[in-house]
């Protein structure tokens, strides 16, 4: 009975994994060279098959730090692993790098895991807690310059029942009193539109155009300008 080989099925099951993948996957060759990549590895580096294999893995891996030799390392290790940012055609790639030698003379398989939109959340989240704080912050503010503005006014009405109404002197009461007003309403409208901001969005989610294009709203005050 003659022999069964089992590299063609095993080949072909290679290569039914790599094509299903969703990351990114290179072989790269003794010679350094890209031997085979899938299509998430074709769609990340911005490639075409014909223009990636045959090719020099380090063209192809480039980080943004000079001197960086990804590929280089790969090979000088027997597992990997690093998070870089790679040169991409549309701008920088941040990638989650695992590689892992096999077989002698070494071949390389590396997988890259996009970590544009991890890093995006990361970005929003930290905004998030950043405004978070602030809020916080303005509110405390608010509270510490409202204390005082509360004495002065009620001392102001003091003094006001005092006078008659037509000295001279309870006219620049009645501008402290209004004065006090005004600096209320400030600090009120201050911390109402840094609350508003503070409110976290569900990450990801872009926040809805004002003015300009659409439909305009009725029925909505313009804003008030101080004088």
């Amino acid at each position: 009975m003659p022999a069964v080989s089992r590299a063609a099925p095993v080949e072909a099951l290679t290569r039914a994994l790599m094509a299903d993948a969703d990351t990114a996957i290179l072989l790269v060759d003794p010679h350094e060279r890209i031997a085979s990549i899938n299509d998430a590895g074709l769609r990340l580096l911005s490639l075409t098959s014909a223009r990636a294999c045959g090719r020099a893995a380090a063209e192809v891996l480039r980080t943004v730090i000079a001197g960086d030799e990804v590929v280089l390392e790969a090979f000088r290790s027997a597992r990997l692993e690093r998070d870089v940012w790679l040169h991409g055609a549309g701008g920088e790639i941040p990638v989650r790098l695992h590689g892992y030698r096999i077989g002698r003379p070494p071949w390389v398989l590396l997988t890259l895991r996009d970590l544009t939109q991890t890093r995006r959340l990361q970005q929003e989240l930290r905004r998030h807690e950043r405004l978070a704080t602030l809020g916080q912050l303005s509110a405390g503010v608010a509270h510490e310059i409202r204390n005082p503005l509360a004495g002065i006014g009620t001392s102001a009405q003091v003094l006001l029942r005092r006078f008659e109404p037509r000295d001279e002197r309870a006219r620049f009461v009645r501008v402290i009193l209004e004065e006090g007003a005004r600096l209320d309403r400030i600090v009120t409208s201050l911390l109402h539109r840094r609350l508003h901001r503070a409110r976290p969005r569900a990450p990801g989610r872009a926040a809805r155009p004002r003015g300009g294009g659409g439909r305009g709203r009725r029925g909505v005050a313009a804003p008030h300008r101080l004088h």
